[in-house]
C-alpha cells in the first residue's frame, strides 16, 4: 500500500503518463469498477526485466495505476486494456488483503509447527545436545534444519502436483 510512493521510486523512475489514448480507457475502466485512481503512471521496469506488467496499488491518496514501459512499448492498446482489466480485478476482489491474511495465517501455523517440532526434538535429544530449551540460542541450528526440511518437503510437494507442459 505504501510501495507506490515510498519503495518503487527508490529503484525506478516513475512518471505520470500523459497520453490520453492510453490513459482515458484505463481511467474509464477504473471508474466503472470503483477504483479511485485519478492518474496513470509509467515505471521504467525495463532496467530490470523484459516482463510486461501493470498494477493497481496504494490506498487513499497513494492509489494509482502503473504500467511498465515494456507493456507500453510492446503491447497493442487492446492488450494494455486486457492487462489492466486483469490487474483491476485483483484490486476489486481484494486480493492484496486476502493474500496478506493468508500469509499471516501461514506464518502463525508455520511458527506453531516449528514450536511443536522444536519441543518434540528437544524432549527427545535436547539433553544429549546440551540445549536447555527453545529460548537457548544453541537451538538456532535446529531451527534452520527444521525450517529447511519443511521448505524442502513443501517445495517437493508443489513440484509433484504442478502440471507438466
Amino acid at each position: 500500500m505504501i510501495a507506490p510512493v515510498f519503495i518503487f521510486p527508490i529503484f525506478n523512475k516513475i512518471t505520470k503518463l500523459n497520453d490520453p489514448k492510453v490513459t482515458a480507457p484505463i481511467l474509464s475502466l477504473a471508474r466503472a469498477n470503483g477504483i479511485p485512481a485519478r492518474e496513470v503512471y509509467q515505471i521504467d521496469a525495463s532496467r530490470q526485466t523484459t516482463r510486461m506488467s501493470a498494477n493497481v496499488s496504494g490506498l487513499g491518496k497513494t492509489m494509482r495505476v502503473t504500467l511498465n514501459d515494456n507493456l507500453l512499448r510492446r503491447a497493442s492498446p487492446e492488450e494494455v486494456q486486457a492487462v489492466m482489466g486483469h490487474e483491476m480485478g485483483h484490486y476489486v476482489l481484494n486480493h492484496v488483503y486476502w493474500g496478506t491474511l493468508f500469509s499471516a495465517v501461514q506464518f502463525v501455523i508455520g511458527f506453531a509447527l516449528l514450536y511443536w517440532a522444536l519441543n518434540w526434538s528437544l524432549s527427545r535429544w535436547g539433553e544429549k545436545w546440551q540445549i536447555r530449551g527453545v529460548g537457548d540460542t544453541a537451538v538456532l541450528p535446529l531451527v534452520v534444519l527444521l525450517t529447511s526440511i519443511f521448505f524442502f518437503h513443501f517445495d517437493a510437494h508443489l513440484q509433484h502436483r504442478r502440471p507438466h507442459h
